[in-house]
């Protein structure tokens, strides 16, 4: 550790980690993060003061008096604090309102005028997500690992074992990059995170895009979504993450002007279904088939409709019919294919040459984005 650098967490993230627990009602392990955080906070302000961190084991008390003067509202603040700190740690978790009690006056540290609510409210699923993987408290399986557990099919038996599921669409993951590597068709085109896939998930969600492979980047990008759901059923289509306003903002603006006529005729050339439908995703898998088809569409039969949602959507002038506008989890206009695993279960190796065959016919529509432009980081 180098003692000329400040603390290697942040503490107002540990704060907001915190934050994320107690939304989940996790109690217990939002009090252990804000313990982190009431440390760090502390060891922080010392090192602002001295320039390099506490020598030796030296106790949170001293460090609280060591930067701070007696009988002030910091010092007393800190103490009080600590105290709770020391209860946590030593005597046992706190109840719900003391825990608030605490996190109250420890954001008036931050920021007097700033209250837990604003906060709470901040730090959102996505804004979780990014402190997960930042403070590396979600798993990941690496290929070795994946490799090792010599899975070779997906069966039905596996939705009903969301351990084996989770770890199985882990595994086509990555046999999703080594295709992309193998056949050098589109150059930089990635896996991202996987969703997270518990007792109460109906989907996990394997998004694939340019630039997402790090951190929790899907959500900023345009990416094509392959969401595989409890019932067997699998969508792989255009998709805009939660954070990609820009991008969603440039696609209806390309939807609107004609831009996508040629990509979107060849799409429907080379696909036996000749009649792909607009669709409506309302919040993740909340999906709606429009009576807009593609092809009447390039037929110039359904413009104005298209472009009377577009006009909603951007403009977003009627809130309560408007649904993206709350939580900007849906999209408008979306497009792509739909797949079933087989109830006898299909082999992994297939299904990643499947899909990504399926990604190849819709990412000549990601690359019709500037990135830089549409970049929403």
């Amino acid at each position: 550790m180098n003692k000329n650098k400040p603390e290697r967490h942040n503490p107002w993230e540990l704060f907001e980690y915190s934050i994320a627990h107690l939304n989940q009602k996790r109690l217990a392990t939002a009090q252990a993060f804000w313990a982190m955080s009431l440390e760090s906070y502390v060891k922080y302000r010392y090192f602002e003061k001295y320039k390099k961190q506490p020598e030796g084991k030296l106790e949170l008390w001293k460090i609280i008096d060591s930067i701070s003067s007696k009988g002030s509202f910091l010092n007393n603040t800190l103490h009080k604090l600590r105290d709770k700190r020391n209860d946590i740690i030593h005597e046992g978790f706190i109840c719900k309102e003391e825990f608030e009690d605490c996190l109250t006056n420890f954001l008036k540290l931050f920021d007097e005028k700033k209250k837990i609510e604003e906060i709470r409210k901040n730090v959102d699923k996505e804004r979780q997500t990014d402190l997960a993987v930042q403070f590396k408290d979600r798993v990941f399986y690496d290929d070795l690992e994946c490799q090792s557990m010599e899975y070779s099919k997906i069966e039905e038996n596996d939705f009903y074992d969301d351990s084996k599921l989770e770890k199985k669409v882990w595994n086509l993951k990555y046999k999703i990059e080594s295709l992309f590597k193998k056949d050098k068709k589109y150059g930089g085109l990635q896996t991202g995170l996987i969703s997270d896939f518990g007792v109460s998930s109906e989907w996990i969600w394997l998004p694939i895009g340019f630039v997402i492979k790090k951190k929790n980047r899907r959500v900023r990008k345009a990416v094509i979504s392959i969401l595989i759901f409890r019932d067997r059923k699998v969508r792989i289509y255009l998709d805009f993450g939660t954070n990609t306003q820009k991008a969603r903002k440039e696609y209806y603006k390309l939807l609107k002007t004609g831009a996508l006529k040629e990509q979107l005729k060849e799409l429907i050339s080379n696909n036996n279904e000749k009649n792909m439908f607009f669709w409506n995703v309302k919040h993740y898998s909340i999906f709606e088939k429009t009576n807009i088809s593609i092809k009447d569409w390039l037929a110039d039969k359904n413009r104005t409709k298209v472009n009377a949602l577009i006009k909603n959507e951007i403009e977003k002038k009627n809130e309560k019919e408007n649904w993206t506008y709350k939580n900007k989890r849906g999209n408008i206009l979306l497009f792509g294919f739909e797949d079933v695993i087989e109830k006898e279960g299909e082999n992994i190796d297939n299904l990643a040459r499947k899909y990504v065959d399926y990604v190849y016919k819709l990412a000549p529509f990601l690359k019709l984005f500037d990135w830089k432009k549409c970049a929403d980081e």
